[in-house]
């Protein structure tokens, strides 16, 4: 009978132990449009600014003391309760912000040859705070994302604020992946979004592969949605993300997946405001923000700072309490709409040419948003149409059959919207076949054109008409909507 006891209990540990392990796991992949539409179905997100500048505010700081951080009342179960509250259902943590200091006890080796800088060598040493933070969110039934910042002065990824960088890759890859590793490797359970920030407007998509960082996100959290904070262009992301603070919301009648994210108080980290319930945005701004993004499959992320004790102000869970109070989902809302094709597989070029200016400026990586210049990089032609912009992607790729175009989004500035063109592509960059011609309207959506896929190493934009009769270009991607696109080797071309 003992026996008997012995092998059930052994079995009843092991169905146990298993189970949590699987709550804990990835669960079986969804397809990139269900996730979507789960996610927009959301409606209502929580960003949590906390990190070194609750205690030292700036942006991009080289390093401080670490043991400034010191969070003595920490309560991550008050944020989650309080999100609760105000009907929120998904949250994103500051793991890593600008400065470089890790909420975590990460292990790697600082590519500056500087020591660690994590929650280890501050005033609470023995702290786990992502840990605290997705136990207790979860707890209370809130999803748990997480937010990491690529450009980190502390440990050597990048310069000053006001200049755009240049990144040895093989330098920072070891530390960047060994840091994404740490947080998505399963220590932390499923993790359904990961934001970046601090990359395509600070440094590009082109100094740290954004494909690399993509598909190793997607290998170890398969069913999570991988955001660009100042992503505004839905192609390498699988949520358009629009930051208000910089005046960017999402546009009327919009029907791609989706958030905006703006802030309760008058900063993203704390400060003195969110005390004062005057000073936080009002239940009925937060509420007409819910309202009005909803129809727009975008869901609303507002931003509550902890203090410098690792608690909500009053002030901030009394206006979440109250936003519960005030607003409900509308649930006659229809699913999101079939997303349109776009850009899946990109092919990263190597230079690009055109009949007049800087071409390189249409390839570069970098976000195009209304705060020239750096903000901005815009190719721009000559004023005599047509012209044409040529790029080299290095070698052969196959299964190319689809171009996107971001136009410029000055506000107020309509002048080189492309309207009409032909696309043509080459194997040898002199003779060129056209594969397209098309129309795009004249305004600031994303354009795309699909054609029947090709094999060829150059591809040619040629532009007939343009509004003000100039053309102008904030990025152009090129790749697959599908298919993977695959670089010929020299016996495959022979082949």
């Amino acid at each position: 009978m003992k026996n008997i006891i012995h092998i059930l209990f052994r079995h009843f540990v092991f169905i146990t132990i298993l189970f949590h392990y699987c709550l804990f796991l990835p669960g079986q992949n969804k397809s990139l449009e269900q996730l979507q539409g789960e996610h927009v179905d959301l409606r209502f997100g929580m960003f949590i600014h906390f990190n070194i500048n609750t205690y030292h505010p700036g942006w991009g700081n080289e390093r401080v003391d670490p043991k400034i951080f010191n969070p003595y009342g920490l309560d991550c179960g008050q944020w989650a309760r309080a999100a609760k509250s105000a009907g929120i259902k998904y949250a994103l943590l500051t793991t890593k912000h600008h400065d470089g200091f890790a909420l975590w006890p990460s292990k790697q080796i600082p590519p500056n040859g500087k020591p660690p800088y994590t929650i280890t060598q501050s005033a609470i040493p023995e702290k786990d705070v992502v840990r605290e933070y997705v136990d207790a969110f979860r707890a209370e039934g809130i999803l748990p994302g997480l937010y990491f910042s690529m450009w980190d002065v502390a440990n050597g990824i990048g310069g000053p604020y006001d200049k755009t960088d240049t990144i040895n890759w093989n330098k920072v890859k070891p530390y960047i992946l060994g840091q994404i590793k740490e947080l998505l490797g399963g220590k932390y359970g499923e993790i359904p979004v990961f934001v970046v920030d601090g990359y395509m407007w600070k440094m590009g998509h082109r100094q740290i592969p954004y494909q690399e960082i993509r598909n190793l996100v997607k290998s170890l959290q398969p069913n999570c949605l991988f955001i660009d904070h100042n992503g505004g262009i839905p192609w390498e992301v699988d949520l358009v993300y629009f930051e208000e603070p910089l005046g960017i919301q999402s546009p009327n009648g919009n029907t791609i997946a989706a958030c905006q994210g703006q802030t309760i108080s008058n900063d993203w980290f704390w400060d003195e405001s969110c005390t004062d319930s005057s000073k936080l945005k009002s239940v009925k701004d937060i509420v007409n923000h819910l309202n009005r993004l909803e129809p727009l499959y975008t869901n609303f992320i507002i931003n509550c700072p902890p203090n410098r004790s690792g608690l909500l102000d009053k002030a901030i869970v009394d206006r979440l309490a109250e936003i519960g109070k005030s607003w409900k989902p509308n649930l006659t809302r229809r699913s999101l709409p079939e997303q349109l094709p776009m850009v899946e597989n990109p092919i990263t070029p190597v230079s690009a040419v055109a009949t007049s200016n800087n071409a390189m400026l249409a390839i570069d990586g970098l976000n195009d948003w209304i705060k020239g210049p750096r903000f901005q990089t815009l190719w721009q032609s000559d004023t005599i149409l047509p012209q044409s912009i040529t790029i080299d992607f290095g070698s052969e790729y196959k299964n190319i059959d689809m171009l996107m175009y971001l136009p410029r989004r000055d506000a107020g500035n309509t002048n080189g919207y492309i309207t009409s063109y032909k696309i043509y592509v080459s194997n040898n960059g002199e003779d060129f076949k056209q594969v397209y011609k098309g129309i795009w309207a004249a305004n600031q959506t994303i354009k795309r054109a699909q054609f029947a896929p090709q094999t060829a190493r150059y591809l040619r934009l040629e532009i007939l008409e343009a509004t003000g009769g100039l053309a102008v270009i904030g990025e152009l991607t090129i790749g697959s909507n599908k298919n993977k696109v695959k670089a010929l080797s020299i016996s495959s071309r022979v082949n």
